[in-house]
């Protein structure tokens, strides 16, 4: 026996084991040490799983009361915030994490924000079962964010209602930010300023550079205390401004400069005009011929003018600092010191009192008269300083006295012979003054028979009494009478005889007293009838538009109507002119780019002249109509208004529509000849090659070559026929991106079949050109007519050319000046010709306009073209000379986004695919459906055959649930394929079909493959084609 012993070294174990305690321990420290309140809930049971205690400091409630009640933090949530939890409980059921923030109400009755982040748990089967958050009391902040949007609303109330102005700039010198004072002062608006450099509000007047002494003072953080600098705006104005300027730091810690401007220009140019007017009056001084000077108040020289200095024959410096005395004879010096001492002491002045001459200093004589004033000089106390003594020569103003007399004989000579009855009465009514209109007008035998008397002497006393009452209350009121309009009728016309306007005004002398009443009569009667005239002819042409059958409406440029007649509300279909002034006139346009078209003519030309326009009424119905308008611009040239008429044409785009198919038929007719010896050629080398397969089965290289030949003669025939009846289909205008030079291509493969041999046609195409957006039919009818029309020009001989170009919009807005687009693809059409003339030239684009003789021509070929080119906004121009042929040059316009066209690259023949599944074949030819048929089992196909309609819909009721596509052919017997198909919908609705046949109106097509369900492929098609679209219609189905 023994004692097996087994050790093992398990300090490592005990070490985890003692950090795993510690980490427990730190967790749970952690967690009942969080300010945030951590929770877990049973979303099955709807109960607390756990509940931190930190729910009390958030929450205000112990953690107890939430395990008691789970629903405890709902119904503290103040009613407005509950719908943001509510909406948070799809998401936690769709597993995504939720955080939002809303408002309780504590046990204290106090709001208190919170901020919850929850994160679901849900079970396998996407059920919730659990949810786990944290919530935070954020009030705090959320009272932070508060204060902080409330310190920047005063913020932004000062910056914004600072009557200085105010900017902000950074480092580099580029305003941040500017106030309204600002932009005030610089004469710009915000948008002008911030962003840009300091230098664009305004240029400093000095050597200094403004942006390097910027960058300095910024690096040195140097500030500015009422700096006094001044500068010139954008528009030239000198500007005055008292700088300050402190830095601040963003929160960014970006560090900006904040600059106030206070606007001393006002205060700087009041002094520059103080110092103006100083230098003005020191001007006027020296100028006034009176003898000026001034005294102190020792009665000494301290300022005298020329004036004085010619009368005292001394210059300034032997008068400056001495008296009278010292200057004339005694006794004029005593009674000058004796009126100057008066003045000086009783500080009242000494107002034009006549001397008794101007003594002449050497001899003391008497020279001429004076009038001498001498007036107290007052300090700012009103103290007596000195004096200032004027003399002035009374000889000018008897010289003056009798300039005024001659100024008022000339006033009463005009005033006696303005047209104008003009009288000034006394506040009694009585004439004063009077000139001969009034007289005539009133009828007095003189103007001195009118002095002294009143209205009562010379009219009715009521027509009287109302003048005297107009007068009293201006005489009370001061308020005057302006053009007060008075007419006379003739009673038996009732037309306007005499028109007067009256004029009133109160006459007061200088001291502001009132002396009487200005009347001035002025006779309007011719202007008044001119007046009147005028609101007739307003009248008739407004009965004018009323009336017009033709839309008359003006409206702004937006498109907001603000007039329009009664036939525009007709023809739109509303029920008023109110209801139709609510609508915006753009919705009106059945096509917005029309619009734009429009307004962009507009803008350009001003105006435009039958512009082709297409609306939609009221009640959703298509006008075609013409338009022509005028644009209103206001003093900056903008347009403010378009007047404009609009003529319905719906009618006759119609005829000219039927006009135009008619044409294609007259077209398609000129080819008649060429289409059947086309047809008999190919019809010829389809029965040749027959024979030869009769005699050369045992030959394989001459019987593939006739099965080759076949293919492609009947490859030519069902090009010929699809091209023909494309061009012959009546329908709308469909837009889509056309490749002009693959067109182009297949017009000559057609007219060399059916345009005589002995014409050539040659085509120079530019591969480099874009597709552009057209209606190919349009294309092809508009080439094809000029190339029917060179035809008939070369009598038989001669070539045709057609050949395309890329050219830039510059060039051809040369020659059209609204043209716009960048590119333009060109499509010359050029022949060998008799050519035209110039007169001829002038009219080939009128309808029925023809030089072909009688029963030879509808002359809508051209006209046709015409059209074509302006329905796609390109344009035609034609060179042609008797004898030299013509040429036709056509310009369509390149859309925007252009894609250049790729040449098809044929790859390797591939297999044909087969299949296994069940298909039902319906085909009325016989012999075409036995092909098919056996084609189809070829390929592993099981095939079930149908010769109509009614046998199809049989046969598919029979095999329903067996048959996996149907193939049918549109023109059947009894029942159409389209019909049958809609029938057996009916039994299986996810029935696929694959429709063939040679043609169908576009818009029967258009209808059928809005269908997943049907497939389309054109007849004559050939075996790989048939074969691969009944692969794929099968594939598409799974």
């Amino acid at each position: 026996t023994g004692l097996v012993g087994v050790a093992e070294d398990i300090t490592e174990r005990k070490r985890a084991e003692q950090d795993l305690e510690i980490a427990y321990s730190q967790l749970i420290h952690l967690y009942n040490n969080l300010p945030e309140a951590l929770f877990a809930v049973d979303m099955v049971h709807n109960k607390m799983l756990q509940v931190s205690p930190a729910h009390m400091e958030v929450f205000g409630y112990p953690p107890e009361e939430f395990y008691k009640d789970s629903q405890l933090w709902y119904r503290l949530i103040i009613p407005e915030d509950k719908s943001i939890v509510d909406a948070g409980f799809p998401l936690l059921s769709a597993g995504k994490k939720i955080g939002h923030q809303f408002r309780i109400i504590d046990p204290q009755g106090k709001t208190r924000w919170i901020e919850a982040k929850i994160t679901p748990t849900l079970a396998k089967d996407g059920t919730l079962i659990r949810v786990d958050g944290i919530a935070s009391d954020i009030t705090e902040r959320k009272e932070a964010e508060r204060d902080l949007r409330l310190s920047e609303e005063r913020f932004r109330s000062v910056w914004d209602n600072s009557a200085d102005g105010m900017r902000l700039t950074d480092r580099e010198g580029r305003i941040v930010d500017v106030n309204a004072a600002f932009c005030r002062l610089m004469k710009l608006s915000r948008e002008d300023l911030v962003g840009k450099s300091l230098s664009v509000a305004y240029q400093r007047q000095g050597p200094d550079d403004d942006l390097r002494l910027y960058h300095q003072r910024f690096e040195a953080r140097e500030t500015l205390s009422d700096l006094l600098i001044s500068g010139t705006l954008w528009n030239g104005e000198t500007i005055y401004l008292h700088i300050s300027s402190s830095y601040i730091e963003t929160t960014g810690q970006q560090r900006l400069l904040l600059s106030l401007f206070y606007d001393v220009t006002e205060q700087k140019r009041a002094e520059k005009r103080l110092d103006e007017e100083r230098t003005l009056l020191r001007t006027i001084i020296d100028a006034i011929p009176d003898e000026i000077c001034v005294k102190d108040i020792e009665r000494k020289f301290v300022l005298v003018n020329p004036g004085t200095m010619r009368a005292l024959k001394r210059p300034s410096s032997e008068i400056i600092g001495k008296r009278d005395e010292d200057l004339i004879p005694e006794k004029f010096a005593l009674r000058a010191r004796e009126e100057e001492e008066s003045v000086l002491k009783s500080g009242l002045p000494y107002l034009n009192i006549v001397g008794d001459s101007r003594i002449n200093p050497l001899s003391g004589e008497i020279e001429r008269s004076i009038l001498i004033s001498k007036i107290p000089l007052k300090d700012d106390w009103g103290k007596v300083v000195g004096l200032v003594g004027i003399n002035r020569d009374i000889t000018e103003i008897q010289r003056t006295n009798a300039a005024l007399e001659k100024e008022r004989t000339l006033l009463l000579t005009l005033l006696e012979n303005i047209p104008d009855e003009i009288c000034l009465k006394d506040i009694a009514h009585r004439f004063i003054v009077v000139n001969s209109g009034i007289v005539r007008a009133i009828g007095a035998r003189s103007i001195q028979d009118m002095m002294g008397k009143t209205d009562a002497d010379f009219m009715s006393p009521e027509l009287a009494a109302m003048h005297f009452e107009e007068e009293d209350a201006i005489l009370t009121s001061g308020r005057p009478i302006v053009n007060l309009e008075n007419i006379v009728l003739n009673p038996m016309t009732g037309e306007i005889e005499k028109c007067k306007l009256t004029t009133k005004v109160l006459v007061k002398d200088r001291s502001g007293k009132e002396i009487g009443i200005l009347v001035v009569n002025r006779n309007v009667t011719e202007r008044k009838k001119a007046e009147e005239a005028l609101r007739a002819s307003e009248r008739k042409y407004r009965l004018l538009f009323e009336e017009s059958k033709d839309v008359v409406y003006i409206s702004t440029a937006d498109g907001k109507l603000l007039d329009m007649n009664p036939a525009g509300i007709e023809l739109f279909g509303y029920g008023s002119t109110e209801e139709l002034s609510q609508i915006d006139l753009v919705m009106g346009y059945a096509d917005p780019g029309m619009k734009q078209r429009f307004d962009l003519q507009m803008e350009h030309e001003g105006f435009v002249k039958d512009f082709e326009v297409v609306f939609k009424r009221a009640d959703g119905k298509i006008i075609q109509a013409l338009e022509t308008a005028t644009a209103v611009r206001d003093k900056n040239g903008k347009i403010v208004e378009y007047r404009g008429i609009i003529r319905d044409v719906t009618s006759q785009r119609l005829l000219e529509t039927q006009f135009i198919q008619a044409q294609k038929m007259e077209s398609i007719g000129t080819l008649a000849g060429g289409i059947a010896h086309d047809f008999n050629n190919i019809l010829g080398i389809v029965l040749g090659h027959m024979a030869l397969l009769e005699r050369t089965r045992e030959n394989k290289e001459q019987f593939d070559e006739s099965i080759f030949s076949i293919t492609r003669a009947v490859d030519r025939g069902a090009s010929l026929v699809r091209q023909i009846l494309t061009f012959a289909r009546r329908n709308e205008t469909e837009i889509e991106p056309v490749n002009i030079n693959l067109a182009i291509k297949e017009l000559t493969k057609m007219l060399g079949e059916t345009f005589p041999k002995t014409l050539e046609i040659t085509q120079k195409l530019d591969k480099t050109i874009p597709v552009v957006l057209l209606d190919p039919t349009q294309l092809h009818q508009a080439l094809l007519n000029l190339c029917v029309n060179a035809r008939d020009a070369m009598n038989g001989q001669g070539v045709i050319a057609l050949a395309t170009h890329l050219v830039t919009g510059s060039d051809v807005s040369k020659q059209f000046p609204t043209a716009s687009a960048h590119h333009y693809v060109q499509v010359s059409v050029k022949d060998t010709g008799t050519g035209m003339d110039e007169e001829t030239r002038q009219h080939i684009f009128e309808p029925f306009f023809t030089t072909k003789e009688k029963g030879k021509g509808t002359g809508l070929g051209l006209a046709v073209v015409y059209g074509v080119l302006q329905a796609h906004r390109g344009f035609i121009d034609v060179e042609s000379a008797p004898g030299a042929g013509t040429t036709f040059q056509l310009y369509f316009p390149v859309p925007e986004g252009i894609i250049m066209p790729t040449e098809k690259q044929e790859g390797p023949k591939e297999d044909l695919p087969r299949g296994t599944e069940t298909i039902l074949v319906v085909e009325d030819e016989d012999i075409l459906r036995d092909l098919l048929v056996k084609l189809l089992v070829m390929q592993g196909y099981t095939v079930i055959p149908a010769s109509d309609g009614e046998e199809a819909f049989m046969r598919f009721s029979e095999h329903a649930e067996e048959i996996d596509l149907v193939v049918s052919d549109m023109g059947l017997p009894k029942r159409s394929g389209w019909d049958a198909y809609r029938m057996m919908q009916k039994i299986n609705p996810k029935a696929r079909i694959l429709l063939a046949s040679g043609y169908i109106e576009p818009a029967l097509k258009a209808e059928i493959l809005k269908s997943d369900a049907v497939k389309f492929i054109h007849k004559p098609y050939k075996i790989e084609q048939i074969i691969v679209a009944v692969r794929e219609a099968l594939d598409f189905r799974r």
